[in-house]
């Protein structure tokens, strides 16, 4: 991760992982619109769960967007 990088999104990815294991994976990007192009490609797969993103610390203003809201980020309501 760089400093330029201000944006994140986590997951829960069972692509590749046995049934029994879970793994959380985290991403991030310079833009949220960058996040937001790889959250809408990673919540068309019904194997990546808990979807969550937000702005880095110490990035102003902070925003954090939790798995509810994902949907209305997206701009999908």
């Amino acid at each position: 991760m760089t400093q330029d990088h201000v944006w994140y999104v986590s997951f829960v990815d069972q692509r590749d992982a046995p049934p029994d294991r879970h793994a959380r994976r985290t991403a991030t990007f310079k833009s949220e619109q960058e996040a937001k192009q790889f959250t809408r490609t990673l919540a068309q797969d019904r194997r990546v769960k808990s979807l969550s993103a937000g702005t880095i610390n110490p990035h102003q203003p902070k925003r954090v967007v939790g798995s509810r809201e994902i949907g209305q980020w997206l701009g999908d309501t």
